[in-house]
């Protein structure tokens, strides 16, 4: 009997130290690559592209902040094709935007309502926010004044391009607004 419990015992001793050994993490695995992108989905959906920068935006928080739902215009189109008529008069009607009874036209309107809201509020618009920061950075406002008066008209106009303006041939009309645009950025 005092033997069986002995061997009863060890092998208790046994199993338990086994699984603690097994329980432990594997470092090696936890250190391959970025989590992130070794994420699987347990629903068996495909993910592109498109997927990824809205699931990217529901984590900065830009679904809460556009009133498109976006700030990709990828993801927008996507949306748009998925919406039904009524929900693409109430996206018309929550964004101030006509309403039509065609499909084709609300698209087009809702589309256009998107870009202009886009370049209106580039500041919260993901991608290219670093790149428009780049181009109105400065110490000062009269360094800034003095960095675009000493650029010629097709650097302005570029500049203009890259901030999600129409540039003229006005040099002056243009440094104008990209001091506007310097004192807006806060």
């Amino acid at each position: 009997m005092e033997e069986s419990q002995e061997n009863i015992h060890d092998l208790k001793e046994h199993y338990v130290s086994m699984g603690v050994e097994n329980d432990e993490p594997n470092n090696e695995e936890m250190q391959k690559g970025d989590k992130l992108e070794n994420l699987k989905y347990a629903d068996g959906k495909e993910r592109d592209e498109i997927d990824e920068i809205e699931a990217q935006e529901k984590l900065n928080g830009a679904d809460k902040i556009s009133p498109f739902g976006t700030n990709n215009t990828k993801v927008f189109k996507r949306k748009l094709a998925n919406m039904s008529s009524i929900q693409k008069a109430s996206l018309a009607t929550r964004t101030a935007t006509r309403v039509f009874a065609d499909p084709e036209q609300q698209d087009e309107v809702l589309l256009k309502a998107f870009h202009e809201w886009r370049s209106s509020n580039w500041g919260s618009t993901g991608g290219k926010t670093e790149e428009k920061a780049q181009i109105l950075a400065s110490d000062s406002k009269e360094d800034f004044e003095a960095n675009i008066k000493s650029k010629n008209l097709s650097e302005l106009q570029e500049m203009m391009m890259k901030l999600g303006f129409t540039p003229s041939f006005d040099r002056n009309r243009i440094i104008s607004v990209l001091k506007q645009e310097y004192l807006k950025r806060g």
